[in-house]
């Protein structure tokens, strides 16, 4: 990603739009500030929870819900909520009308802007189902690596069973190839 300019990407699949404002690389591994748009009644990602950095996040337009660590709460204009490192969390949008809000990740994670990159990337590709997961189980847990998105419950016991199955070798691979398709 280029040092000087802004890019913008698209998930047509979760109608959600991200602008990279300052990436961790520009900040010499500081932050990652990016820009999110989640469309009418957008879904974020399920419950999970971040061991390697802070979130926080800013609403600039509408208002959106979240969940932090079992509260259930709506976000507004103007409000932010920050989320520790191990806090479980998720957002989602009820509105009829896309919402708009800034998220700050402390210290910056170039293996996150990856992340989101890749996802939407495959979904422009074809490579996500209807419901925003990728096709290939590989796929998906290079994404959640990168994205230090560590499911929960159940989820969690599923994602430990299904990595018994891949050679750390061969998603090491296929990771490099996603890098290099979708983030350069």
């Amino acid at each position: 990603m280029s040092n000087s300019t802004r890019r913008t990407i698209h998930n047509p699949i979760t109608s959600e739009r991200i602008t990279f404002l300052q990436t961790s690389k520009q900040t010499s591994g500081a932050k990652t500030l990016v820009e999110i748009e989640v469309g009418p009644k957008g879904q974020g990602p399920p419950l999970h929870f971040h061991k390697q950095f802070v979130e926080i996040f800013t609403m600039t337009k509408g208002e959106m819900q979240v969940v932090l660590n079992k509260k259930v709460f709506t976000l507004k204009e103007g409000e932010t909520c920050r989320i520790n490192k191990g806090e479980i969390h998720k957002f989602w949008s009820e509105s009829e009308y896309p919402v708009i809000f800034q998220g700050v990740l402390e210290p910056g994670s170039e293996d996150f802007e990856h992340a989101i990159t890749i996802m939407f990337g495959l979904a422009k590709d074809g490579y996500l189902t209807q419901s925003g997961i990728p096709k290939r189980i590989a796929h998906g847990l290079i994404i959640a690596e990168l994205g230090d998105s560590n499911p929960t419950g159940f989820m969690k016991h599923i994602f430990s069973f299904i990595k018994l199955f891949f050679s750390k070798s061969k998603l090491k691979k296929e990771k490099i190839i996603l890098i290099e398709k979708y983030c350069n």
